[in-house]
């Protein structure tokens, strides 16, 4: 805004360019003036909230949207710069948004906002210049973090000068050898294994995301699936060929204190009992009772497949910045941290683990809706296929919410050939998906149509298509398919994108339904 009115001011072409960045993505990182600790690198550890606070003026935005000629993106600016004010009665920016160059997810609900972080031969996952930043490795491990504290127009409570605190191999989200060193700071890197198939499918709504997932001596196939009210993470294909502790965290945020309502950490048991868990450490099996779900600061956390060993870690902790790099400066926070504890290698078969998050409920809530949850979660699947005895396995991960008439289906590449036919079926809404390819697709539908949103993180060029068992009228795009009766199938043909620099990016197709079948 500076240069406006000299020779180096901004073309009206490149004006309306920063203001769409500033909205469309710029926007979807801040919860209030705060930016999602995952995306600001080696500044975490310089211990003053205020680094990870947006910095940029509000009413410069404001400005700026008296210069657009797009009055969307005016509005939009407007709405920014109230946001970053606090201001509740501000619109909430709500959808969801998959940055696919960067390999980032963002689901925006009115009263929660979670940020996925994952990394791929695309990207540098993390940075320690400076000497920053040194046990930042796993930032990029599928880091998911949410935000429930009046996310839309807060501060980011959750998480504020935490960083001293954290057990950076149980940050939220990662599964990781738990007793592996962190990798050195190398020249301002943190040296560390990619993979390509990692990306995401949003249809700007909902979304979820894929991440075939290597570090160290760990590989897993993991995804995550963003609806309304809940997320559901699924993994299978974990494996380990050293002695190593595996283990996935669940959790690890900042809680209130515990003599408040949102600070009280609940546990429901299988056999009806709920207690209120005073703070420690504790390590629950999966035997019988066993824990359903716990609750606290408004979410509430289930593990809905066996597990080893849940670790439920609520205490007071301090630690100086100064472990993570130059700076000093004491943190302390009473810290919340669930980990699944899957076991040691080496491993004789994969792991996996199926959980959910239900951000912005009560107790009451839980106790409420529970069984609905449950319904849904056991709707989640993370299925391994063996085609032939000597093949690689197939990885196929799909959720489906028939009272959304939602579905999401993520078929990874290892082992997937032209003659892989792998279905993901949903009872409850009587669907039946087939995939060509491997990707990732959302399926929605209403009484008259039916939506394929489909993505695939390493081909740009030909076409997506998905078979689903739902009768259409013929076009180009929906055609008749042969995986079931003649009548009762459609092939969707979706073509991707056709340039390299969109790789990744998401294409809807609607398809209208053939009613009179």
């Amino acid at each position: 805004m500076a240069t406006r009115g000299t020779q180096y001011a901004l073309s009206k072409e490149r004006i309306e360019t920063f203001g769409r960045f500033l909205t469309r993505s710029d926007a979807w990182f801040t919860m209030g003036s705060v930016w999602t600790w995952a995306l600001i690198g080696r500044v975490i550890d310089r211990g003053v909230h205020v680094w990870y606070t947006h910095l940029f003026s509000s009413d410069q935005l404001r400005e700026l949207a008296m210069d657009m000629t797009d009055n969307s993106t005016a509005i939009a600016l407007c709405d920014y710069a109230d946001r970053l004010e606090h201001r509740h009665d501000a619109t909430p920016l709500v959808g969801n948004r998959h940055f696919y160059t960067s390999d980032f997810q963002v689901h925006r609900r009115v009263n929660w906002t979670v940020a996925l972080k994952m990394h791929s031969a695309r990207v540098i996952a993390s940075e320690c210049d400076n000497n920053e930043n040194l046990k930042g490795e796993h930032i990029g491990d599928g880091v998911l973090n949410l935000y429930t504290r009046d996310a839309q127009y807060g501060g980011g409570e959750e998480y504020e000068n935490i960083f001293a605190l954290l057990d950076w191999q149980a940050i939220n989200g990662i599964t990781v050898e738990a007793d592996t060193p962190l990798n050195h700071c190398d020249r301002g890197a943190l040296p560390m294994l990619n993979t390509t198939f990692v990306g995401g499918v949003s249809d700007s709504m909902y979304g979820a995301a894929i991440m075939d997932t290597l570090t160290h001596n760990l590989t897993a196939k993991r995804t995550w699936h963003f609806y309304d009210t809940y997320i559901i993470a699924l993994a299978n294909g974990i494996e380990d060929n050293t002695t190593a502790l595996l283990q996935t965290a669940l959790v690890s945020r900042l809680l209130p204190a515990a003599n408040t309502i949102s600070g009280t950490l609940t546990l429901q048991w299988s056999n009806g009992t709920r207690m209120v868990l005073p703070d420690g450490v504790y390590s629950f099996s999966y035997n019988q009772p066993r824990i359903l779900w716990f609750h606290a600061d408004g979410t509430a956390w289930s593990v809905l497949e066996e597990y080893e060993t849940l670790i439920i870690d609520c205490r007071n902790k301090s630690g100086n910045v100064n472990q993570l790099g130059p700076w000093n400066l004491e943190m302390v926070g009473r810290l919340l941290t669930a980990i699944i504890i899957h076991g040691r290698g080496p491993t004789i078969k994969p792991l996996h683990y199926r959980y959910m998050i239900m951000p912005n409920v009560t107790v009451e809530d839980m106790t409420r809706l529970w069984e609905r949850y449950l319904f849904i979660g056991n709707n989640a699947r993370a299925v391994t296929y063996l085609q032939n005895k000597n093949d690689e396995p197939l990885y196929l991960h799909g959720t489906c919410d028939p009272f959304l008439q939602r579905a999401s289906v993520l078929l990874f590449d290892k082992g997937f050939t032209n003659s892989s036919i792998v279905y993901y079926n949903c009872s409850s809404m009587s669907l039946s998906i087939y995939t060509e390819q491997p990707g990732a697709i959302l399926f929605s539908e209403n009484s008259n149509s039916f939506t394929i949103t489909a993505a695939q993180p390493t081909i740009a060029i030909g076409a997506f298509i998905v078979h689903v068992n739902r009768s259409s009228i013929v076009s180009h795009e929906c055609t008749n398919s042969n995986h079931w009766d003649l009548q009762s199938g459609t092939r969707v043909l979706i073509p991707l994108p056709g340039n390299n620099q969109l790789l990744g990016k998401s294409i809807s197709v609607t398809c209208k339904k053939n009613n009179t079948v």
